[in-house]
């Protein structure tokens, strides 16, 4: 009864029929049964106990054979190994030895060895049994896709196909077909498999499945909204399939790849309102993916209720029990950290940091990716704590932990070096970001490390450095944030050295590459300046800067010393043109005025009376304020002198003497006017001159 409850799979009642009977077969059926029903060390226990009391019998074999198929079906894939080949060794001619070299090959698959499963697998690929052959030749085909050699693996996909189609494992390489075929990088050919999976199986448990391998397909491609096209309509047209709860974790999982995590969320709250209670495997990962879209949309509190809702999913599992209760909790620590709980979540980073973490993990790198990630967060929230010591101690083991990973280091230097920047251990800080800018120059963040370091070498004025650092920020990274600062600062130091020519260059060089970056106006500036300051050095370059910049400030002190030194050198005739170009392009420059004045004097030095006496009267017209003003009525007097104008230039002379009495020129005036009377003794009625001494009194009398 016993036995005929074992074969109903009736296994508690079988291990209640036969616990307590000393026959050997019911003790081989009662290890069997405690096997089923997960019960291993009893189902061990008991096998040796027939093995020992029947040595080197059919029923002996057959119980170390069964050993190894319990240890297999319970997932003690070491366990099984060594029992299996125990077997082989001491049983190489048994009839069930190809069934052992069978669960040996599956078994070193499970460990991670597809090379040595292939030794135990190829002779079986032809076996009688058409079953044991099609099992063989399709885990061949998994082998050949594990150790990268996807076009045999296809090859043995096809021939289970074709040679064992009424086999289920006919199915499952059915569905391994389309991701070989991608391995083996034709795209065409895999997307017609997976089309032909989509008409192969459009009822039962497989339905959907054209659709699932579509998806898994252009996600692997990349084209992320294709991908969730394919997964959303599994949802749709199939709602009951076993497949629909991957979909749904595979579509969030392609909307967050995308960007589009606004319908991740959207698309995910509404699945889980739909289909509240499940005790599907998957329901974690969709949990997951919402909380993965809640946080990358910036959603924070909403995305750690649902890191919250997965972990709570795992409810009594050991820490780190699978990869996804592991990341479950790493994003629910970073969303603490950009909730501003910073104690809380140095606690779970701490936590994350120092766990085990799950089997899993190790064979595709997801372990280093996921350290990797707490440890950086274990950082960035000591950092922000300003815990710059604790800060350095993590990002510092980071990059010597992973010396050559861009996702470690990257981080790890440029913080540490701002940590150090923090603690004001500037050249501890430049080593952190010239380590970075050397070992990863195009990584984004080394254009931020190569300005700060620049900048620290211009504040200590080691201005080559400084420079050299720039010019990687212009090289590597011109159109970041930091480029148009570079460049300024490029030119700057080369301004502070007193290498006007070469910042003219670099100040020019900035204005072509950013001509439209809010410091371009303070450039101008700042080129004028250099420009001017090289012309002060070299004429040409004078000349050159007069014409770039007649409006300039500068230009207009240039120009008047431009033309100070002509009427110096006694060239009045170009000296008085020079002059006007001030009075006319700088009108409310406070040179403006000497200039004017110099005008007429070089004017009054020529001889040239006529064109003295309009540049003093416009000078007197123009300038009303002038502390010259006592000696411009004095010239002006005096080309009204020359001229022959005797009455108006004792109108000028007396001018001087009534509305500026403590000047120097009083005296000499006093002496003209009387040289004045001397050669016009009778001089015209005072209507006569009016007009024209009014029009200068009006505009600079100050009686």
């Amino acid at each position: 009864r016993g036995v005929l409850a074992y074969f109903k799979q009736s296994y508690k009642e079988a291990v209640a029929k036969l616990e307590g009977l000393s026959d050997l077969s019911a003790k081989f059926y009662l290890a069997k049964s405690y096997a089923k029903l997960g019960r291993l060390k009893d189902a061990i226990l008991t096998f040796k106990e027939v093995t020992s009391a029947a040595p080197n019998t059919p029923l002996s074999k057959l119980a170390h054979f069964a050993c190894g198929q319990a240890l297999f079906d319970n997932k003690d894939f070491a366990g099984a190994r060594a029992k299996f080949q125990f077997f082989l060794e001491n049983y190489p001619f048994s009839e069930l030895s190809d069934f052992a070299h069978y669960f040996l090959g599956c078994a070193l698959i499970a460990q991670g060895q597809p090379a040595y499963a292939l030794e135990h697998l190829r002779p079986l690929t032809k076996h009688s049994n058409n079953l044991l052959a099609a099992h063989a030749n399709y885990f061949i085909g998994y082998c050949k896709k594990e150790l990268g050699e996807p076009q045999e693996a296809v090859s043995y996909f096809q021939k289970v196909r074709a040679n064992y189609p009424k086999t289920r494992i006919a199915q499952y390489a059915n569905l391994q077909l389309p991701d070989a075929i991608l391995a083996a990088g034709d795209t065409i050919q895999t997307l017609i498999a997976t089309a032909q999976l989509s008409q192969m199986f459009t009822t039962g448990d497989l339905s959907g499945v054209g659709d699932f391998f579509s998806g898994v397909v252009c996600y692997k491609m990349g084209d992320y909204q294709r991908a969730a096209n394919h997964f959303e309509n599994i949802i749709m047209k199939y709602p009951q399939c076993p497949l629909t709860e991957p979909a749904c974790a595979l579509l969030l999982l392609s909307l967050n790849s995308s960007g589009n995590y606004e319908r991740a969320i959207t698309l995910g709250a509404k699945y889980i309102k739909d289909y509240p209670e499940t005790n599907n495997p998957w329901r974690a990962e969709v949990l997951y993916f919402l909380a993965e879209g809640y946080y990358y949309f910036k959603k924070y509190n909403e995305a750690e209720n649902h890191y919250l809702r997965v972990l709570e999913a795992h409810l009594g599992d050991a820490v780190g029990i699978s990869p996804i209760f592991a990341y479950a909790r790493l994003g629910r620590a970073y969303c603490l950290y950009h909730l501003g709980r910073l104690t809380e979540a140095e606690t779970e980073f701490k936590e994350l940091v120092t766990q085990s973490l799950p089997a899993q993990f190790g064979a595709n790198g997801q372990d280093t990716i996921f350290l990797i990630n707490a440890l950086l967060g274990y950082g960035y929230t000591f950092f922000n704590q300003k815990k710059y010591l604790e800060a350095l101690d993590v990002f510092e083991a980071l990059v010597k932990q992973f010396p050559n990973n861009e996702l470690a280091c990257v981080p790890g230097y440029y913080y540490a070096g701002l940590a150090y920047h923090r603690l004001a251990y500037y050249g501890q800080a430049v080593d952190a970001w010239v380590a970075l800018m050397n070992q990863y120059p195009l990584s984004a963040k080394s254009a931020e490390a190569a300005f700060r370091a620049g900048d620290l070498y211009f504040k200590a004025r080691e201005y080559q450095k400084a420079i050299a650092t720039f010019r990687f920020v212009i090289e590597k990274h011109p159109n970041t944030p930091w480029g148009p600062s570079a460049q300024a600062l490029i030119a700057q130091s080369f301004y502070n050295q007193k290498k006007f020519l070469e910042a003219i260059r670099e100040y020019q060089k900035f204005l072509d590459l950013y001509p439209s970056d809010i410091q371009a106006a303070g450039v101008r500036k700042s080129l004028e300046i250099s420009y001017y300051q090289a012309g002060l050095e070299n004429p040409v370059v004078m000349q050159e800067f007069l014409s770039r910049f007649p409006e300039s400030e500068l230009a207009c002190e240039a120009q008047f010393d431009k033309a100070r030194k002509l009427f110096d050198n006694k060239q009045y005739e170009q000296a008085a043109l020079e002059f006007q170009k001030i009075v006319v392009n700088f009108p409310n420059a406070e040179i403006a005025g000497d200039a004017q004045l110099l005008t007429a004097e070089s004017y009054a030095n020529l001889k040239l009376w006529q064109e003295a006496k309009l540049a003093y009267q416009k000078f007197l017209q123009y300038y009303p304020k002038h502390p010259q003003r006592p000696g411009a009525y004095f010239n002006l007097a005096t080309a009204y002198f020359n001229l022959g104008d005797y009455n108006l230039a004792k109108t000028n002379f007396q001018i001087v003497i009534d509305s500026f009495p403590n000047s120097e020129f009083v005296s000499s005036s006093a002496k003209n006017i009387e040289i004045c009377l001397k050669k016009n003794p009778n001089p015209p009625k005072a209507e006569n001159n009016k007009s024209e001494a009014e029009s200068t009194t009006k505009k600079g009398g100050e009686k």
